[in-house]
Formats: structure tokens, C-alpha cells, sequence
């Protein structure tokens, strides 16, 4: 992907050769089941990040005035960011390369777009100056008092990082024994 990611320092590595001994353990299997236990492996460690993105946003939101997330018509969408949290999976056997991503969408049709501002709660804002360029208060300049920062993302991983080599292990062993039976 060509696109930066605002989340690069949030992210968990599994070590490979346990789970080339765990398939070496059950023999030859077929593409199709390796990418299955792949992402089943995920799965488990997804549903887990996830959950733990979605307390910490819960959290974040008593503190907050506004919610985070909009409509098509503009009116805040509650728990919008809670809502736009989704886990992303791709497992290309070919080119031996699997990901995941668990945060907030980049488009949400039924949402609007809550997840533009997900990074600002991340990374929080600095005080800043604001020109609007359009609608009532056109050429007006308003002050923004900055936002302090509130990682869900990173802090999500990192709870997860310790067992999720484990997770990943035992999801794959549990498709594998289900699929060969």
C-alpha cells in the first residue's frame, strides 16, 4: 500500500517458525486450509484487539463534549468511533504475506465518515487557528484549544502482543483438526 498509516507504531509480529512446526506437525495441507487456519488465527486475535479498542474508546468518551463521527446530514453519530472499529484481514498463500488491522474504518457508508477523525484522538491536536472557507461564518478565523491525546489504537496492541503468538497458534491448530476430521 502506497497510503501512510498514522497507526505504523501499532502492530503485533508472529513468529513464523512455530507455525511452520504446527503444520509440519499435521503433514501436507492443501493452500486453501492453510489460509483458512490463517485467518482463523486472526480472527482470534482480532476479536480480542477489538474489544479492548472499543473499552478504551468507551472510556475516552466520558471525557469527551462531542462525539466523534458524522452523519451525511452533519449531526454526530453516538459512539461513532466505537461503532467504525472493524478488523481487516488478507491472507495471499501465493505471495506468502498475511496482515491484520484492527481500528477505525476509513469509510463507513452507514456511518458517515466517523473514523476521520479517529487519528486526532490518537495523536491529539495542538492549538491551532481555523479559517473557514465556507457557509455562515465564511472568512471568519476561530480558535481550536488543541485536544490531548487518547491512544486506543497502540495501547490495544500492545495488551495483546504478550499472548497473541499463543492465540494464533492454537486458532490454526483447532481449524486444522476441524477441517481433517
Amino acid at each position: 500500500m502506497s497510503e501512510k498509516s498514522i497507526y505504523k507504531q501499532a502492530g503485533i509480529t508472529i513468529d513464523v517458525t512455530e507455525i511452520k512446526t504446527l503444520l509440519a506437525k499435521f503433514g501436507d495441507i492443501t493452500p486453501n486450509l492453510m489460509r483458512k487456519s490463517l485467518r482463523r488465527g486472526f480472527a482470534a486475535i482480532g476479536k480480542e484487539v477489538k474489544a479492548i479498542q472499543k473499552s478504551k474508546i468507551k472510556s475516552i468518551d466520558g471525557k469527551r463534549k462531542v462525539g466523534i463521527g458524522f452523519n451525511k446530514k452533519g449531526k454526530p453519530i453516538k459512539n461513532g468511533l466505537e461503532k467504525s472499529i472493524t478488523v481487516k484481514t488478507n491472507v495471499d498463500i501465493k505471495k506468502g504475506k498475511a496482515y491484520m488491522f484492527v481500528g477505525p474504518k476509513r469509510k463507513a457508508t452507514d456511518l458517515g465518515t466517523p473514523s476521520k477523525y479517529a487519528h486526532f484522538v490518537e495523536s491529539g491536536v495542538k492549538p491551532h487557528l481555523i479559517d473557514v472557507k465556507k457557509g455562515q461564518n465564511q472568512g471568519r478565523t476561530f480558535s481550536h484549544p488543541g485536544y490531548k491525546k487518547r491512544p486506543f489504537v497502540a495501547p490495544s496492541y500492545d495488551t495483546v502482543r504478550a499472548k497473541a503468538q499463543r492465540m494464533m497458534l492454537d486458532a490454526m491448530e483447532q481449524a486444522i483438526k476441524e477441517s481433517l476430521k
